[in-house]
């Protein structure tokens, strides 16, 4: 059994799908991170809020923290700056 992750852009009304396995956050961050290599990193996320969703985002705020707690490290700082979880 299969699922879609279903991406649609609110202003040009276009989808992108992206196939995942199961309905977790990680399958989740897969599909996300796919999507962003192909279309780029969207400004604003709007979700129906599932739990996977959630789940999603409480990973992504502890990277967000945790690449704000690093010192200033220019390598690390341009690998985070260029990755599609932002």
């Amino acid at each position: 059994m299969g699922y879609i992750a279903l991406f649609v852009c609110l202003a040009t009304k276009a989808v992108h799908i992206e196939a995942v396995e199961d309905l977790t956050t990680d399958s989740f961050i897969a599909a996300f991170r796919r999507f962003s290599a192909r279309r780029g990193a969207p400004r604003h996320i709007y979700s129906d809020n599932g739990t996977n969703f959630i789940g999603a985002r409480r990973k992504l705020e502890d990277i967000r923290k945790l690449r704000l707690s690093l010192p200033t490290n220019e390598s690390i700082s341009y690998y985070l700056s260029k990755s599609s979880l932002y």
